[in-house]
């Protein structure tokens, strides 16, 4: 696949595709890649996303989920360069430890629900409704702004006099 890419890329007459010219995009990055600059990008033992796209004009978006091809040869470098020692071991993921049902009468050292103050909830309902009408006006701006150009163009062609 990344053969065919890059032959592709190398006939000028033909086109590349968004997906293939970022895929090109990363072969090339990757190619450039030192020892340093690679520890420089790690982030918890991925890349950081954001200076990829700052050095290889990559869209971070395209090599974690819009492009499965971008996604695939991403992971397998990182995979790599881990192995290798250039990226530290991944980051554990923190998990809430469970709290067992049994004994919950005994258990003595049990928080209590922290308070919440019922004007917050109120607050958070009232801001979630303001954003639902605020899209819905927007909407009815939209149809608004059709419904004039659609008069201005009736009365243009003579339909009302």
């Amino acid at each position: 696949m990344m053969r065919k890419i890059l032959d592709k890329a190398k006939d000028e007459s033909q086109k590349l595709t968004a997906g293939e010219k970022t895929l090109y995009k990363l072969h090339i990055w990757i190619k450039a890649q030192d020892r340093d600059s690679i520890i420089a990008l790690d982030h918890h033992g991925k890349i950081n996303k954001q200076k990829l796209k700052a050095q290889a004009g990559v869209n971070p978006r395209a090599v974690q989920s819009q492009n499965p091809v971008a996604a695939k040869l991403m992971r397998r470098m990182e995979r790599h360069w881990r192995s290798l020692g250039l990226l530290s071991p991944l980051a554990t993921v923190k998990t809430k430890p469970q709290i067992s049902s049994t004994n919950t009468d005994s258990n003595s050292d049990s928080k209590e629900p922290e308070y919440q103050d019922p004007r917050d909830a109120e607050i958070a309902r009232l801001q979630a409704e303001l954003s639902k009408v605020k899209a819905l006006n927007y909407q009815k701006d939209i149809q608004l702004a059709r419904y004039k150009e659609w008069q201005e163009v009736f009365y243009r062609e003579g339909f009302f006099k």
